[in-house]
């Protein structure tokens, strides 16, 4: 299992579907490797574990006042870029919504996103 952890960085960027987000205090993203066991008849252990790819689970936390419609949507890419890597979450699926409203703090929405796919790829300084 993978975790990226990000924290009110400045250097941090974050794109939906190619479009900056704002407001963002927090984004993590955990990554695990699903299994498909091969079974033979009556048989109870497995034959052979085959790989059936990864899920990626992010946590989004951003103030309300900057929701972004293209989560609304199904199918949308989800883009970290820290200016040395850059990760794209691709076929992302909001499963949960949460928005935390206090009288003393401001209003933040949580969003749990699942993601299909996550590319990693560096990235070079232009200078």
């Amino acid at each position: 299992m993978n975790e990226l952890r990000i924290t009110r960085g400045r250097d941090i960027l974050l794109y939906c579907n190619d479009e900056p987000l704002y407001g963002v205090i927090r984004f993590t993203a955990v990554s695990q490797c699903e299994k498909h066991a091969v079974g033979e008849y009556l048989s109870g252990e497995p034959v052979a574990v085959l790989n059936a790819g990864e899920r990626h689970e992010l946590s989004v936390k951003m103030l309300a006042l900057f929701s972004p419609s293209a989560m609304d949507e199904d199918g949308f890419s989800l883009t970290v870029a820290d200016g040395n890597s850059e990760y794209l979450y691709e076929d992302c699926v909001v499963t949960r919504r949460e928005r935390d409203v206090q009288g003393d703090k401001t209003v933040t929405d949580s969003y749990t996103i699942t993601a299909r796919k996550m590319t990693k790829r560096g990235i070079q300084n232009a200078g």
